[in-house]
């Protein structure tokens, strides 16, 4: 398998890996809680999302082969489903017996419909479209209209917007209960430091519409990925030492 080891991909690979791991073993040690196994899920969705960068730097993305086709077409990113995850995580903080069905489809239709997208975009890209064009704007023939529009900036405020609502009901939901309380203060304070972060980049896709070559477009991009890794590497330990705790916690009561 192809991959180029430069400074940036060895930057990146140890944060993907120490994602991987820790989703794992947030799932081994907490898998007799629902809410643990969700936060694996985050965890988990939140590697994969730093994974497409990892490849991009690698090269996947300038070989135009197979490995650019995989880049293009597999759901890397799907954060309207990672913020359901984290609203799905604050009503089982809330209520344990919490239970997605039909009576609460409006909370959970939207991360289905964007995560059948995907499908969709590779089913109509190669049915329709394939072979694409060997153009410069869809990386000289490897991805089709689709997936150039889940590209674009109007694609992206749109599931961002979805994203920070999940966040802020999310926020509105945890409210320190007494068996939880430091837990659910530190989760709250992880989802409101990205809250703020995604505010930001919602603000500068937008101005992106308008302005590409934006000052702030080129500063967003330098700390997109940094910042990104440094959260996963927070946000995964915080969870696996109180996952830990509530194992032990749990054995002796």
């Amino acid at each position: 398998m192809y991959f180029d080891f430069n400074i940036y991909s060895s930057l990146i690979l140890p944060s993907v890996i120490h994602g991987v791991i820790f989703s794992i073993l947030i799932f081994i040690y907490g898998r007799k809680e629902k809410m643990f196994i969700v936060l694996s899920g985050i965890t988990l969705l939140f590697t994969l999302n730093i994974s497409y960068w990892l490849l991009e730097s690698a090269g996947w993305n300038d070989s135009r082969d197979n490995y650019t086709f995989f880049l293009n077409y597999f759901p890397f990113s799907n954060i309207v489903l990672s913020g359901f995850l984290v609203w799905y995580f604050s009503k089982l903080i809330e209520n344990p017996n919490f239970k997605l069905n039909f009576n609460n489809i409006k909370t959970w239709i939207l991360p289905f419909l964007f995560s059948i997208f995907h499908v969709v975009k590779l089913l109509v890209d190669f049915s329709i479209f394939h072979p694409f064009p060997i153009e410069s704007y869809n990386n000289f023939g490897t991805f089709g209209p689709v997936a150039k529009f889940e590209l674009s900036n109007i694609f992206l405020i749109l599931t961002q917007s979805v994203f920070i609502i999940y966040l802020y009901f999310s926020i509105i939901n945890l409210n320190y209960p007494i068996a939880y309380q430091r837990f659910t203060r530190n989760i709250k304070l992880l989802i409101l430091v990205y809250f703020g972060y995604s505010i930001i980049n919602i603000s500068v896709n937008f101005i992106g519409i308008f302005n590409p070559n934006n000052f702030s477009i080129i500063w967003m991009n330098k700390i997109r990925i940094p910042f990104n890794i440094l959260y996963l590497y927070i946000f995964s330990i915080i969870i696996f030492i109180h996952t830990i705790e509530f194992k032990v916690k749990n054995k002796f009561s």
